[in-house]
């Protein structure tokens, strides 16, 4: 029997077991983990890929957290983790005094609601996506993402076409609906991805294969 390959790296042989969670179970609260009647979507990945992506994980637990919050259940509690996390990480911790402020947000309705912003780093929050992403990839097409396919978050869809594609298209299901996935194709090199977690926060990833992949 064959040894499956790590999908994240694609290089190095995947350890056996269940694999690496993917997104990573921290985004979830404990209530979360505990009363999910559902398997965490894992994937084949090796020792260094399986635990190197940690600490990027706990920047995307936070910004998840504080986008998601008013949509999910156990608030309390996901504030507390994300407290907890904030205390025990200097760096996390440093982010968030020294960026914070208070701004005003626009409601739909017209009235402005006070808010704390809070700028994080995100390159830590983009390579998290892109570990998703590669692990994603896999899992869609069946194919490991070559190691040197650009991996691009974007702001918003740059093509009425591309956004009426992705809007279209089924989502792939995972965790219990809790995040959602789909994949197009747009030519042989290029691919969009959508990614939405606890069915409010969207992130856009634009993949780009190199010419020796095709």
């Amino acid at each position: 029997m064959s040894v499956p390959m790590c999908v994240i790296c694609g290089e190095k042989a995947a350890l056996s077991g269940k694999g690496d969670h993917v997104p990573p179970k921290n985004i979830y609260t404990k209530s979360e983990r505990t009363s999910a009647k559902f398997d965490f979507h894992t994937v084949p990945a090796c020792l260094e890929c399986n635990g190197g992506g940690s600490k990027y994980d706990e920047h995307l637990k936070i910004v998840i957290g504080i986008s998601t919050g008013d949509s999910r259940d156990h608030q309390e509690e996901l504030v507390d983790s994300i407290s907890r996390t904030i205390g025990h990480n200097k760096r996390i911790a440093s982010e968030v005094f020294s960026t914070a402020e208070h701004v005003l947000l626009q409601q739909p309705s017209g009235d402005p609601k006070p808010m704390v912003a809070i700028t994080f780093d995100f390159n830590h929050f983009k390579t998290a996506i892109q570990r998703i992403c590669r692990a994603m990839y896999w899992r869609i097409s069946g194919e490991i993402l070559h190691k040197n396919a650009e991996i691009e978050l974007e702001n918003v869809m740059t093509n009425d076409k591309e956004f009426t594609v992705l809007s279209v298209e089924r989502f792939h299901h995972f965790n219990g609906d809790t995040f959602l996935c789909k994949l197009v194709h747009l030519d042989k090199r290029t691919s969009l991805m959508v990614l939405l977690f606890f069915g409010s926060h969207p992130v856009f990833v634009r993949i780009k294969l190199p010419e020796c992949a095709q």
